[in-house]
């Protein structure tokens, strides 16, 4: 890793009651407009996520005005955000990229490993552990993604008892990845391709020429309190909202494969996958390759190196399909109090509230009134009620649903605190008796504010990225950050009431 000039503007406010925006004293700091010296590129925060601790967070910085191959290098800069000494416009450590980032997301519980997805497919893990720094990127083909990758989430392997990552990309590919194989290749992969019946196409046992295409991915998510599913949903382009099933190969051993050639485990899991009738015919193109290149065992590579056709290696996962959006779904955000309980954020300017036990949605909200782009939507780590939604009108809506069902109680946006200057619109809250009359500032030109992450431990924090490259940090009140009694039961019954 090289370091590069790298320097991000921040601001933090403090909100001691639901009622108003304050801003703390201790936290002030100058506004300084100072963006990213990416060799002459103004890049955007595309994506922000905090460490196992709460105390770093990762900054992904690219570009969404562009197509095509992107041929500017790019940086994911981490701040430790409560040092004594925390420079605002330094981070404390920059990772330099071969392009543009989409996506960011720490390890869920070793904070010195994080994982982003790039805007030309690639997907790269660092290691920051000081007394082995390790660097692992993927490649980009058949067997990778094409297009940019648009989220990276990590997800807990039940058979290896370890994380792995998962990547959705424009492309409509799902593919998992091993930090143990240095992403050389995917462990197993799939396709956003709708069930047969759905979006005019044909039936099920339909032709080839009338199977439904592969969609292009914009969102993904997993239940983080049911590690032993193996279920996900994924948002897509056209607004399409699907449940996905990694088909899982069971009590599979390296062993089953016998022969002349010994199968690595690896190897083994990915063939299984493969729908029954075909894995005969895999496993002689793929044996037949290794004796042409006098190898006596089969590895991952072996099998990819084979060049088995892609459509027979990643299948369709998608199994069933919620409601719709009407545009581009953002983002897609599970519960960590219900497993069930999803959150989505589109384009069409409403986030929305899912269960994975049916179709229809369980709650819908119109966030803006200008009804502007939703980009991300996250529930809070700590009240089962709380999610926040980033909005292109430069806002953060916190809603909380035990106050209110039906609009924010509480409007972040990244006004400075000292200048007023533009960089957010109006902060506008409401109070936490349910009181309808919201108090509104001078309304001002802003940032989209394009990502979101509350913090895994520090409870009330909250952090934003938006357009211009600042990420804000705002500091929740004790109502809205800690758990209130009877909200288990409060999402439970919102569930059963459908």
């Amino acid at each position: 890793m090289s370091g590069v000039s790298c320097y991000e503007k921040w601001q933090r406010t403090e909100q001691p009651a639901p009622a108003s925006v304050v801003w703390n004293d201790t936290w002030k700091s100058p506004r300084r407009r100072i963006s990213p010296n990416f060799s002459g590129c103004n890049s955007t925060t595309t994506r922000v996520s905090w460490n196992a601790t709460g105390s770093v967070i990762a900054v992904a910085y690219g570009r969404f005005d562009h197509s095509g191959w992107c041929n500017y290098r790019s940086t994911l800069c981490l701040w430790n955000v409560f040092q004594s000494d925390l420079n605002q416009q330094k981070p404390s450590l920059v990772l330099e990229t071969s392009s543009g980032l989409m996506c960011v997301a720490f390890h869920p519980q070793n904070p010195s490993v994080v994982a982003a997805g790039s805007f030309n497919g690639e997907v790269f893990v660092w290691d920051m552990e000081p007394a082995e720094y390790k660097f692992y990127s993927s490649g980009i083909g058949d067997y990778f993604h094409r297009e940019p990758v648009t989220k990276v989430a990590w997800v807990y392997d039940i058979q290896t008892a370890d994380y792995n990552i998962a990547s959705v990309s424009g492309d409509g590919k799902i593919l998992f990845w091993r930090v143990k194989d240095k992403l050389a290749f995917p462990v197993e992969g799939y396709v956003m391709q709708l069930p047969q019946g759905i979006g005019g196409y044909g039936s099920k046992g339909s032709s080839d020429e009338t199977r439904s295409p592969v969609i292009g991915g914009k969102a993904l998510a997993f239940s983080s309190t049911d590690k032993a599913s193996r279920a996900f949903v994924v948002g897509s382009e056209g607004g399409v909202v699907a449940r996905c099933f990694a088909k899982a190969a069971a009590n599979v051993r390296s062993s089953d494969f016998k022969g002349d050639k010994k199968w690595t485990a690896t190897a083994a899991r990915l063939v299984s996958k493969l729908p029954a009738s075909k894995i005969p015919a895999a496993r002689r193109q793929v044996e037949a390759y290794a004796s042409a290149k006098r190898s006596k065992e089969v590895t991952l590579a072996t099998v990819y190196e084979a060049r088995l056709d892609p459509t027979t290696i990643f299948p369709s996962a998608m199994d069933f399909v919620f409601e719709p959006h009407t545009s581009p779904v953002y983002d897609v955000s599970f519960s960590p109090f219900r497993k069930s309980i999803f959150l989505t954020a589109s384009a069409d300017g409403t986030t929305r509230v899912y269960s994975t036990m049916q179709r229809e949605l369980l709650l819908s909200f119109e966030v803006s009134p200008s009804s502007a782009y939703l980009y991300a939507a996250e529930w809070s780590r700590t009240r089962p009620m709380v999610f926040a939604a980033a909005s292109e009108d430069g806002n953060v809506y916190v809603f909380d649903l035990k106050v209110d069902r039906v609009n924010p109680v509480l409007v972040l946006n990244g006004k400075d605190p000292i200048t007023g200057s533009v960089s957010g619109s109006s902060a506008t809250s409401k109070t936490g008796s349910g009181n309808s009359k919201a108090v509104s500032s001078k309304t001002t030109v802003a940032a989209p504010m394009f990502a979101l992450d509350f913090n895994p431990r520090q409870r009330n924090f909250l952090a934003a990225g938006d357009a211009d490259g600042v990420v804000h940090i705002w500091k929740l009140s004790w109502q809205l950050a800690n758990f209130q009694t009877g909200e288990g039961e409060l999402l439970e019954a919102l569930e059963a009431s459908s």
